[in-house]
């Protein structure tokens, strides 16, 4: 759907755009076609970030429950070329580079030429979405630069944080900018918003679990792809600072269930053995 959307949209036409029309959730997306000849997908959220990160989310979801590799990482690309998140394409280019780097030559050569040729399609977008992080008011800049004095601030202040909820009172005192956003009030960063509200030993933990799920990632695992879920779960920080926000916990706790099913067996015998394990579990429980 969310490539529907930018090829109509290519077309000049926003009839993809707002699904649930005049009911969209807070507000109506605007494409900008007028400034945008390859619009960002929403898909059937709010922004295109979010898009991205369900898009990830579900992809991860389904690499777990033993799906093709090949059309998981097609459609994945797909959507993330679509939406135009430069998180949600970063992480899909790391997450990839170590699954070919973990897994046997007639996997990883597919995968690496997907990947070449993801990054060779978006390679300038990439590079002027990237380049702008230094630039005031672009959104690369608001979130992971600008925030920087507020964290200063809080940990030579306030080392063990600041109270829940409060950092809609305290961050529009920063007057940070962002083109497009009248005044911010919130931190667009989840890895932020943990340093926010818990200070050093939110640092702490960050880097606890970066530990975590570096080790993952380069050491062998007992079940395949148990690093997958974690490298998503940290990476997946960056892509707003609503990490307490139902939207993003539903997604946050599939990936969790999914993982922990995978590392018990449960799903070790892909998607379909999944399925039937649950349909023959729910006639036993129901008797004859």
């Amino acid at each position: 759907y969310s490539v529907l959307q930018v090829l109509t949209g290519a077309l000049g036409s926003e009839a993809l755009f707002n699904p649930f029309g005049d009911r969209q959730y807070q507000y109506q997306y605007r494409p900008r076609l007028d400034l945008n000849p390859i619009a960002r997908a929403q898909g059937f959220f709010l922004e295109p970030s979010y898009d991205a990160f369900v898009i990830g989310a579900l992809s991860v979801g389904l690499y777990l429950l033993g799906s093709r590799k090949l059309v998981v990482t097609l459609l994945a690309l797909a959507g993330m070329g679509a939406c135009q998140s430069a998180t949600g394409m970063v992480l899909m280019v790391v997450i990839l580079s170590i699954m070919a780097f973990k897994s046997r030559p007639a996997i990883a050569v597919w995968v690496l030429v997907a990947l070449a040729t993801f990054v060779f399609i978006f390679r300038d977008y990439l590079s002027l979405r990237l380049g702008s992080i230094g630039d005031v008011g672009t959104s690369g800049n608001y979130r992971l630069i600008a925030p920087l004095v507020i964290l200063r601030d809080i940990l030579s202040e306030h080392p063990l944080g600041l109270p829940l909820g409060s950092i809609f009172d305290v961050v529009p005192r920063y007057g940070l900018t962002m083109v497009g956003v009248e005044q911010t009030i919130s931190l667009d960063n989840g890895v932020y918003v943990v340093v926010y509200y818990f200070g050093w030993l939110g640092v702490l933990l960050l880097l606890a679990a970066i530990v975590a799920v570096l080790r993952s990632a380069v050491l062998p695992q007992p079940v395949a792809l148990m690093w997958l879920a974690p490298v998503w779960l940290l990476g997946s920080l960056l892509f707003s600072g609503g990490i307490v926000a139902p939207e993003f916990a539903v997604m946050t706790s599939l990936i969790v269930a999914i993982h922990v099913a995978r590392k018990r067996g449960v799903i070790d015998g892909g998607l379909s053995s999944f399925v039937d394990s649950n349909h023959r579990d729910l006639q036993r429980l129901a008797g004859p």
